[in-house]
Order: C-alpha cells, then structure tokens, then sequence
C-alpha cells in the first residue's frame, strides 16, 4: 500500500497533465518515494500508512516528483540523442539544465522532508 496516491501527485502539477503521464510517473516512482517515507517515519511507518497525514501525502508526492524529474527533463530523438531544445520563438522549448534539475530536485527532497519533520512537531509521529 501507499502513503498517497496519484491525486497527490496531480495537485503538484500544471493543469491539464495527461491522465497517461500522471499514471506513468505515479507507478514509475511511487515504490522509492514510499521506501522514503518508511526511512524518515520508522517505526511510525506502518500507522501512518494505513491512514496518511495529509503532511505525508504531500511529502509522498513531491517524491515521486523529486524521483521522476530527471527522466521528465528528457527528450530523445529517434536516433537516441538528447534534446536540448526544440521550436523557434514563441514555441521554444528548452529543457532545464543540469543544474537547474539538480536545484529543482533539491527543492522537491527539503519540501519533502520539511513535511515529515512537521509532522513530528506536532505529534503526528516521532522521528
């Protein structure tokens, strides 16, 4: 069983994401954000998981984002090589850089984490 499930997942997103894509990345990363969660909860883990705090959802789905990101962040062309960017003016599209991708998945993992921490604060659980 999860700690959230692919409305979690959804609600972090722009609107109008494939329903295909959210299914995709929920089931391609869900296993390493729940091992996450099970890490940081201990032996919280298994109570929490039968009935999540919203604060664990949110930290459950900022993984999947955290996990997923660098195969997001990818485009192959058809012989196998990475896009950078594609189209012309207004339909330019770049992909983030090495670093940004990196900050970005920074980010997700200190949200992620900061929501778990906030939970033991407040006696959801103890770290």
């Amino acid at each position: 069983m999860a700690f959230f499930g692919p409305e979690d997942v959804e609600k972090l997103l722009a609107p109008g994401v494939d329903d295909a894509v959210l299914l995709r990345l929920y089931t391609a990363h869900t296993a390493d954000a729940n091992r996450q969660l099970r890490k940081w909860l201990g032996s919280r883990a298994e109570e929490e998981e039968a009935d999540p705090s919203m604060e664990t959802r949110n930290a459950g789905a900022l993984l999947v984002l955290y996990y997923g990101l660098p195969v997001m962040n990818m485009r192959l062309t058809s012989r196998g090589g990475l896009v950078t960017a594609t189209g012309f003016d207004q339909a330019r599209q770049e992909l983030m850089s090495a670093g940004q991708l990196q900050q970005t998945r920074n980010m997700l993992y200190r949200q992620a984490r900061r929501l778990v921490q906030d939970g033991a604060e407040v006696g959801l659980w103890a770290l």
